[in-house]
């Protein structure tokens, strides 16, 4: 990977956004992002130190542990930030001269980033808990997240190099112990279900998932599946919570074909999800509702509120709000990373020439403007903000 020089840049802040007024409620902003020259690859991953008084901004190397080119190297769309640490899954190019146990030549590898020191810690990648012949493969489609007290979440793929059988995993470890615990039993709970296929033979967690704020649980989906004469299909899947402490898996929904997790909202009260539909479930009481009307995908996690996700789109900003199944436009077009902070307030990047500025908008209910905080270099791409 090409070695570059600490980047330094002060930055006045700009008048092009239209301002709105509000507070901060910080002296500094700090973002993450990954940082490109000339190259198709980032260089190294930057920090971005905004100081939102006088709109100075301050960027400077981290580390040259890189995200995944998954969605442009982003750590918008591919990390997880959480009390000054943020995970993400680490790109193949980090690992050129080792040799690795997992199923292909080029592999990623779940880490996270002390933002303060800028150390970087790998998460471990075991092999397989299950059947000795199955090889690990941690794979790009997937979510990773920080619980309350530091521990990441993250999913292995456990697999036969050619055939059907696989156990996707889901891993909890703690970096201040360095033990770790991981989801099984799919296959108990499968055949306890009272739907049953036409030859289920296995279950199987799903790759997608959410984690409860504390780390004790995490929702996803399993799904039995079986073969019928070497051709793998997909019988029933099923909503459940799975207990890392216990090891206990509850049913929440399900006994449908297909399902998928699109995420936990700011204060992990409410899961979105598809099955028979786009659904949210209330964690606390177990309500089911659905969500009509409008398009609702997956979002980063830095995405959501408490009720809604601020999508970008290349006509503007829009408020989605799951609970009430309405989508608004609330800025012009131009407009993305698009997250919320913790107190709500939507932070989003506009282009400019050579710049990119960094807006705030705290009122999200209708097109009333935003304020611009500062700008910095259009080489940092799709950051995200560190709290």
């Amino acid at each position: 990977m090409k070695k570059s020089v600490i980047y330094y840049f002060i930055l006045m802040s700009m008048s092009s956004c239209i301002s709105f007024g509000g507070d901060d409620s910080s002296d500094k902003l700090v973002f993450v992002g990954s940082y490109f020259t000339d190259g198709s690859l980032p260089d190294y991953t930057a920090k971005v130190t905004v100081d939102v008084k006088d709109g100075s901004v301050d960027v400077s190397k981290l580390t040259d542990m890189i995200t995944q080119r998954y969605n442009y190297y982003s750590f918008w769309h591919n990390g997880f930030a959480r009390n000054g640490r943020v995970a993400y899954y680490a790109h193949e190019s980090n690992f050129e001269d080792e040799e690795s146990s997992q199923r292909w030549d080029s592999f990623i590898e779940p880490v996270f980033l002390d933002v303060s020191s800028g150390e970087v810690t790998r998460c471990p990648v075991p092999t397989s808990p299950f059947e000795t012949n199955l090889i690990p493969w941690v794979r790009s489609l997937k979510p990773i997240y920080i619980d309350n007290k530091g521990r990441i979440f993250y999913t292995v793929w456990y697999g036969l190099e050619y055939g059907d059988l696989h156990r996707p995993t889901i891993f909890r470890y703690d970096p201040e112990t360095e033990e770790y615990t991981y989801t099984r039993g799919a296959d108990v709970f499968v055949a306890s279900q009272p739907e049953k296929g036409n030859d289920t033979e296995n279950g199987a967690f799903s790759e997608g998932f959410a984690i409860s704020s504390d780390g004790r649980y995490a929702y996803c989906i399993i799904y039995g599946y079986g073969t019928d004469f070497g051709s793998y299909h997909t019988d029933y899947s099923f909503l459940v919570e799975y207990d890392f402490e216990t090891h206990e898996i509850t049913r929440l929904d399900g006994g449908v074909r297909g399902g998928s997790i699109y995420g936990i909202n700011s204060d992990y009260s409410k899961l979105v999800y598809s099955m028979s539909g786009k659904k949210y479930i209330d964690l606390a009481t177990r309500q089911i509702n659905d969500i009509e009307e409008i398009y609702f995908s997956s979002y980063p996690h830095c995405s959501f509120s408490t009720t809604a996700a601020v999508d970008a789109k290349t006509t503007g900003l829009y408020y989605v709000d799951f609970t009430k199944s309405t989508e608004e436009r609330i800025t012009d077009r131009g407009a993305y990373s698009a997250q919320f902070d913790k107190n709500g307030n939507i932070y989003f990047l506009k282009e400019g020439e050579g710049v990119n500025y960094i807006c705030k908008k705290v009122d999200y209910t209708a097109d009333t403007g935003y304020d611009t905080i500062a700008s910095m270099p259009s080489n940092v791409r799709h950051v995200l903000l560190v709290e």
